[in-house]
């Protein structure tokens, strides 16, 4: 499959800013699903990033009674805003309240 989705992907782009995903299913329901990245989009889609957005498809394909066009939607979308979601550590607000008391003291 790996051999398969590389050549589907130097067929269909011409660049190396994409994600492939394969999704096939099997006649007696169940699925497979195979991913490939090109270089440029590996920034963004590392191997934690893909873990996520399959830990999506697999719960929309499994839990819910959901279209292809559904379960591929809902899991890019979530994947995305779980992947792209900052998140400020403890002590940054802390420490800013810090200095503006230190500031308005000195002040």
């Amino acid at each position: 499959m790996e051999q398969f989705a590389t050549s589907l992907y130097e067929e269909l782009f011409e660049d190396e800013a994409h994600l492939l995903l394969i999704f096939f299913e099997y006649k007696d329901g169940t699925y497979s699903i195979w991913y490939y990245a090109g270089s440029q989009a590996r920034a963004v889609i590392d191997a934690e990033a893909a873990d996520i957005l399959l830990e999506y498809i697999y719960r929309y394909a499994d839990g819910y009674n959901l279209s292809a066009e559904e379960i591929f939607s809902k899991a890019f979308n979530d994947a995305a805003k779980r992947i792209m979601k900052v998140t400020v550590p403890p002590w940054v607000p802390v420490l800013s309240g810090l200095s503006i008391l230190i500031i308005l003291i000195l002040w």
